[in-house]
Parts: C-alpha cells; sequence; structure tokens
C-alpha cells in the first residue's frame, strides 16, 4: 500500500514555492533558481519535493527570508537537544 503522507522533501518544497510565489511573485522558477545560484532544473525538483537540496542551497533560500537562524536551530537542536549532548550521551 502507498503512503499517502507526503514526504518532507515535499512539504519543505510546497513551503518553499509559497514563499516564493509570496515574495518574489514576479520570478519564474529560471530567475530565483538564479538568485540562489542553482539551475533551474535544480530548483524545480527541490519545490515539487524529488530534488535533494544541499545546506548551501537550503541556506541561500532561507537568507532570502531571513530564515537562516531557524534553519540552523533545526539541525543543531533537534527536539531541543544539542547534537553535541546527544553524542556525549551515547559514548
Amino acid at each position: 500500500m502507498k503512503n499517502l503522507e507526503p514526504t518532507l522533501s515535499e512539504v519543505i518544497g510546497k513551503q518553499i514555492k509559497q514563499l516564493r510565489k509570496t515574495y518574489y511573485p514576479h520570478d519564474d522558477l529560471e530567475a530565483f533558481a538564479l538568485r540562489i545560484g542553482v539551475s533551474k532544473n535544480t530548483y524545480q525538483k527541490i519545490e515539487v519535493g524529488k530534488g535533494n537540496p544541499s545546506l548551501n542551497t537550503l541556506l541561500a533560500i532561507s537568507s532570502l527570508y531571513d530564515l537562516q537562524e531557524g534553519l540552523l536551530n533545526a539541525f543543531l537542536k533537534p527536539k531541543s537537544e544539542n547534537l553535541f549532548e546527544l553524542r556525549d550521551k551515547s559514548k
């Protein structure tokens, strides 16, 4: 049976697409891709949840919306725990 829940990539892609359309309504896919430094094909895959964006690409996108701190916190403090604390607990 196929899972009907969207993947994390699809959820992120949908949110990125909505941000682009809200804050850069005159940018088409190619113009926005140039803005963040990736190809149109790469960016299109990100929006539909089929791409695998690098951390640098996610930071480039998030910097346009002043979201870098939130993105970094998502990586550094999952579920309110610091990754270094998690590493120390596993020893």
